[in-house]
């Protein structure tokens, strides 16, 4: 798989953490330290989307057990 980017932070290609997790994981780096806090949210949501293609708030699904 080819490794995902984001404004020169590299990710795993299996990055599936929650998005509360890759907020504690990142939000301390060169990246978003340098964006104004009021912007900070919705940069870290960009990246976070870029890493696990998912939105930022997005849930995982859990399986529906078969009856």
């Amino acid at each position: 798989m080819e490794a995902k980017t984001y404004k020169g932070i590299t990710f795993a290609s299996d990055y599936s953490k929650s998005f509360e997790d890759f907020k504690k994981d990142f939000e301390n780096t060169h990246v978003f330290k340098k964006v104004p806090s009021s912007e900070r949210e919705t940069e870290m949501a960009k990246a976070y989307e870029t890493a696990t293609g998912k939105k930022a708030d997005s849930k995982p699904v859990k399986p529906v057990p078969e009856k």
